[in-house]
């Protein structure tokens, strides 16, 4: 008997290799032929799969990378607004942070070692695990914190990099910069990095700004030109995530 080979297999018919009838066996039987794949058929599935990955993983990580920093963000927003307006309470300023500020003596623009002590060991005692940067080396605005690594100021690493200074890093792993101003739009400056000095180190990333506000809120400024394609400068973007139900949308 001539052998019949059954219709020609194809790669979406799933795992099954192709089989062939042979001569027939004992008692009628037909024999079943196993035809295993060719080198090039293997080869051929794998630079697909490859491809595939290629294009679909990098976007996948970037993707979980963010809404890890989301998440991050969301929490040090609740828990540095619960310890300020704790501080705030404490000094005798309910909801009003620059009552606070008032309070410790900061009324300028720029920080100064005794400000910024000030500032900072009323807020440590709201919060748990907080470490203090040992050797601050910065001047002006960063008088009192230390730097330790570079960051981009654009979201898509299209700016000019700067040192990122901080005044204490968190339990978990965030360092935070902290501008005790006694400026009469704002009652300080917020920077926090979400994931210490991991990458990517952008803001917009996973650096985020941060006003404090007379009142009783921390909030991020709002500029409509910012946090855009167009303008990818990241000093807003916590603002956009915010008003995005906390999802990072760029």
């Amino acid at each position: 008997m001539t052998q019949k080979e059954k219709s020609a297999f194809t790669l979406a018919e799933g795992g099954h290799s192709p089989l062939l009838y042979g001569d027939e066996g004992t008692q009628g039987s037909p024999r079943l032929v196993k035809r295993a794949f060719t080198l090039a058929e293997v080869l051929i599935t794998l630079g697909i799969i490859g491809v595939v990955a290629a294009v679909t993983l990098p976007t996948l990580i970037t993707n979980y990378q963010n809404a890890q920093n989301v998440e991050r963000l969301k929490k040090f927003y609740s828990t540095f607004s619960q310890a300020l307006k704790q501080a705030a309470l404490d000094e005798g300023c309910e909801f009003d942070m620059k009552c606070y500020y008032s309070s410790i003596g900061v009324t300028g623009n720029s920080n100064t070692q005794d400000r910024v002590d000030r500032a900072f060991n009323s807020i440590i005692k709201q919060l748990d695990g907080i470490k203090k940067c040992e050797n601050p080396t910065g001047t002006g605005f960063n008088t009192g914190q230390c730097t330790s690594y570079k960051y981009n100021k654009n979201y898509d690493g299209s700016g000019a990099e700067d040192n990122f200074f901080y005044l204490f890093t968190t339990k978990d792993g965030m360092t935070v910069s902290y501008v005790a101003s006694g400026a009469a739009d704002n009652g300080g400056w917020i920077v926090v990095d979400v994931n210490g000095s991991k990458k990517p180190n952008r803001e917009g990333r996973d650096i985020f700004t941060f006003w404090n506000f007379t009142g009783n809120k921390i909030l991020p400024p709002v500029n409509n030109n910012n946090c855009t394609d167009d303008n990818p400068y990241g000093q807003s973007c916590a603002a956009r995530i915010m008003k995005n139900a906390w999802k990072m949308d760029y």
